[in-house]
């Protein structure tokens, strides 16, 4: 619904102008706007003053609103706009509704931490999404990686992944206004994993509304301390050849000792 206002000299206007009934303090209700709608006020003074914004029934924020004025580019007013009022020039005015979908975007950033942590590995991390119905939401969104690389995200009942490796960022594009993001780091052996939004405390899961800009989730996979060994993270391909190379010396190790053994008691 469309509220208007109607003011001369700041004096409320009442009356009828183009079948809109001005009441006593100067306000009248186009109850029927809808996206792409128009509304024209005809007869009206040149000099009076008529304010429009939108009321926006749910109050969800869901949407973006704006209005035009005589079939224009230049919004006169949109939801987040600090005035609503313009200067009537002449008589005949026409005003158009526009809606569009309200979304924000969010990021995640990955750290890999410690001594023995293998930096390269790119961590699996759990997405949960729901509408602000508490519904989950099923479909693709985009994200944008920290070098500029998109890439997309398939959330099926709710449920989506993506991998990050130390230091990579993903940037979830146009999430659904009100709707609420679980992020939670999937379990690693060897890895203490957190989440932390903003200054709040780390945990295993954090959950949050989007309504807002600049939400940010940090993810942090923390290697456990371990006996310096030489051997670094067994996901990493050299270490695993490392093991693979000592356990075959070791075989070897085995089989010279016996075939030494066996020439022994064969020379007796």
């Amino acid at each position: 619904m469309v509220m208007l206002k109607l003011s001369n000299n700041g004096a409320p206007v009442s009356g009828t102008f183009s079948g809109l009934i001005f009441d006593e303090k100067g306000l009248a209700e186009w109850t029927n706007a809808a996206d792409d709608s128009e509304l024209i006020v005809e007869d009206l003074p040149s000099d009076y003053k008529l304010e429009a914004y939108v009321i926006n029934k749910d109050s969800s924020g869901s949407f973006d609103y704006t209005l035009k004025l005589d079939d224009t580019d230049e919004a006169f007013w949109q939801s987040d706009s600090t005035t609503n009022a313009f200067e009537l020039t002449k008589t005949e005015q026409t005003i158009t509704i526009d809606s569009t979908a309200n979304s924000k975007d969010v990021t995640i950033i990955e750290t890999t931490t410690g001594t023995y942590a293998n930096t390269e590995r790119a961590f699996p991390i759990t997405l949960t999404l729901k509408d602000k119905d508490n519904n989950y939401v099923s479909g693709t969104y985009t994200y944008e990686l920290g070098d500029g690389t998109i890439e997309s995200v398939t959330f099926t009942e709710g449920v989506g992944s993506i991998s990050l490796s130390n230091g990579q960022s993903a940037t979830l594009k146009a999430l659904p206004y009100n709707s609420t993001l679980t992020v939670t780091p999937d379990e690693a052996t060897y890895y203490t994993q957190t989440v932390q939004l903003g200054s709040d405390t780390a945990e295993t899961s954090k959950t949050t509304t989007i309504n807002s800009d600049g939400i940010t989730f940090n993810v942090n996979y923390a290697r456990q301390d371990v006996t310096d060994s030489g051997i670094l993270d067994n996901t990493n391909p050299i270490s695993k050849w490392m093991f693979i190379l000592a356990g075959a010396l070791a075989v070897l190790a085995i089989i010279f000792a016996v075939w030494q053994k066996r020439k022994k008691n064969l020379t007796e």
